[in-house]
């Protein structure tokens, strides 16, 4: 018992002290709307379009989950550097991650796009917000 004991107190000193010499990255969640733009550290993500939506709404079972597809663009200063697509999964309940750029400043992250389809409402092209994480590293 006592060896447990001792094990366990070691562990949580090894885990504290991690802690300690961990630093904090910033994180930022946010959104943006479909034809909107956002920037960060000189990198600029702009939200082009909703290509298609065919993710199942919440309140409706469906024989297949669908999905939504958007495009985005990436921006370094006024120099275009990237075109995506983005698939976001007809389970509402399962969240994408997928790296839209990353370089040694940061690295913006999809996470996905709102509002999610319910049989009650229509959603407009401007209604779509998609939402991302920017993970400014460490310098």
């Amino acid at each position: 018992m006592k060896r447990i004991l001792l094990i366990c107190i070691l562990f949580f000193i090894a885990e504290v002290k991690a802690q300690e010499n961990a630093s904090e990255t910033p994180v930022i969640l946010t959104k943006i709307a479909e034809g909107d733009q956002a920037t960060f550290e000189g990198i600029t993500l702009k939200f082009t379009k909703v290509l298609s939506d065919s993710r199942c709404p919440k309140d409706v079972n469906c024989i297949r989950a669908g999905e939504a597809i958007i495009a985005v663009e990436i921006y370094e200063g006024s120099k275009k550097v990237s075109e995506k697509t983005i698939q976001f999964e007809g389970n509402w309940m399962i969240q994408t991650s997928e790296v839209l750029f990353e370089n040694d400043q940061v690295q913006i992250i999809g996470k996905s796009l709102t509002p999610y389809p319910t049989s009650k409402t229509k959603i407009e092209g401007r209604d779509y917000y998609l939402v991302f994480t920017v993970i400014k590293k460490k310098e």
